[in-house]
């Protein structure tokens, strides 16, 4: 469910980092980060997005915002383990949780399943080596990303071109991968990632509380200050 108030709406944090905040977006943000979303996740009128996280949570909203920005198709939908793939074959975007990819993988359907021409967005949870592998192995386009309600849902990230998985060794070789493009600006201090961006809920920097380690031009977590 989408909480509009005044000129933009309510959604909530995924608590990864403490209790769920209820968080207010401006339009101008929002507007930012639907700019960031199109030329990321190439997008266009011909796309078809399918989304089954919640619109109350960045992740859903911004799925969902993001393909009605250009034109492209939207399908809401519940998730369910066993049909989400068929459902997916008509589609071209979608975003998964490292949770769910897990789950996905259980599957028979998974095994021998194409995802070819496929933008798989994976974030709003950790990302796990094993699940990037087992999407882009199979031809998916995936995108990594890591973002915080309140700075942006796309501020550090990473994209894998189908089928090379020699990319996702070493990118995750150092550790848990952040990214390596960055639509933020932001520095390090005393080890803590700081960040400021016009998708941000703050008007200068805000201190993560992330602690984070910049290495080979790209930036890993490391854990929580």
């Amino acid at each position: 469910m989408l909480y509009p108030v005044g000129d933009g709406c309510i959604t909530f944090s995924s608590g990864t980092t403490g209790a769920p905040k209820r968080i207010w977006h401006s339009r101008a943000k929002i507007n930012s980060a639907l700019k960031v979303y199109k030329r990321t996740h190439d997008l266009n009128s011909s796309s078809r997005v399918l989304n089954f996280l919640s619109l109350d949570h960045i992740g859903g909203l911004m799925m969902d915002l993001s393909g009605k920005y250009v034109g492209a198709e939207v399908s809401n939908i519940q998730f369910n383990v066993y049909k989400f793939l068929d459902e997916l074959k008509e589609y071209s975007h979608t975003m998964l949780p490292d949770s769910s990819i897990t789950a996905l993988r259980k599957t028979k359907n998974f095994t021998h399943y194409n995802f070819s021409n496929k933008f798989i967005h994976c974030g709003t949870e950790p990302h796990t080596k094993e699940n990037i592998r087992a999407l882009v192995e199979r031809g998916a386009t995936v995108f990594c990303n890591w973002g915080m309600t309140e700075i942006g849902p796309i501020c550090i990230h990473t994209t894998f071109k189908p089928h090379d998985v020699d990319s996702v060794e070493r990118y995750f070789a150092p550790g848990a991968l952040l990214g390596d493009n960055f639509e933020i600006e932001w520095k390090i201090d005393d080890g803590e990632l700081v960040v400021r961006s016009p998708m941000s809920i703050y008007k200068d920097w805000h201190y993560t509380g992330d602690i984070v380690n910049y290495e080979n031009n790209t930036l890993y977590y490391i854990r929580r200050r």
